[in-house]
């Protein structure tokens, strides 16, 4: 029997999508659909995290559907396997790195009162001319002064 908390059951390689913003457009439209609620009453998250990936949207109220994507690539951070969370990098390090697959939910902002939401950018490509969507990033207000100041990016195509 298939899992009822996810869309798909293999994650979407977004590279691979001839326009990837339409497909969080359609997310959101089926979210508000499947929440029975409107558009401001939904925040998009996303978790790097697939491990706690199953507590996202699991609210009052909240009709848990998930989508899970993979070829992002990350500009100014890195993802730390060690500490499941997204680190700034030093300098020495490469311009660019591979993110681990994300899982991405519309979740009742009642759901995530007291988080610090850092939305990062998602182009299509590293020139950062189409913007496709801001991925919120849970991340302390430390962090997310950092984040601005590093210019922390994402993107699907080099």
């Amino acid at each position: 029997m298939p899992n009822r908390d996810y869309i798909l059951a293999q994650p979407i390689q977004l590279d691979l999508l001839f326009h990837p913003h339409s497909l969080f457009a359609v997310f959101l439209q089926y979210s508000i659909k499947a929440n029975r609620c409107s558009v401001q009453d939904l925040q998009l998250l996303c978790e790097w995290n697939l491990e706690s990936c199953t507590n996202l949207g699991k609210g009052q109220g909240t009709h848990n559907n998930k989508i899970f994507l993979k070829g992002i690539m990350i500009q100014g951070a890195h993802y730390s396997n060690k500490s499941k969370m997204i680190e700034l990098v030093h300098k020495s390090t490469k311009e660019y790195s591979t993110m681990p697959t994300a899982c991405i939910s519309y979740v009742a902002k009642s759901d995530i009162v007291g988080y610090e939401c850092y939305n990062v950018p998602l182009y299509d490509s590293c020139k950062k001319e189409n913007l496709i969507v801001d991925l919120p990033l849970l991340c302390s207000k430390k962090d997310k002064q950092k984040f601005v100041l590093a210019g922390v990016s994402l993107f699907i195509n080099m």
